[in-house]
């Protein structure tokens, strides 16, 4: 028994947590559980430690549901090519965007 985990206060569920339970049930490799942690602080470049991630009581196929009733996912990458351009150059931002796009067929291809 994980202590740790079972504690309300010492541990909040998040979509991380959904996500590893999906790997670990599809025989998914650790190492791309990794790619997700890129998601996990809103901003990066902060000296601040980030947010605490917002709870997720669900499994992973209701967080990719919900998600993907909120956007489209598309014109979701093309959006975070254009906003990331402020922040990078314009091809580290169109690469990352293609790169989310793999990621995104690749996950789906488990679906």
């Amino acid at each position: 028994m994980n202590t740790q985990k079972d504690s309300a206060l010492a541990y909040a569920r998040t979509w991380l947590d959904a996500a590893d339970e999906f790997r670990q049930e599809a025989g998914i490799d650790s190492e791309y559980l990794k790619l997700l942690e890129a998601f996990r602080a809103a901003n990066p470049r902060s000296e601040s430690p980030p947010e605490p991630e917002e709870g997720f009581a669900g499994s992973f196929q209701e967080f990719e549901r919900d998600i993907t009733q909120r956007i489209a996912f598309p014109k979701f990458a093309e959006k975070l090519a254009r906003e990331l351009a402020d922040e990078v150059d314009k091809a580290q931002a169109d690469m990352f965007s293609r790169r989310i796009t793999a990621l995104d067929k690749f996950l789906t291809g488990f679906g």
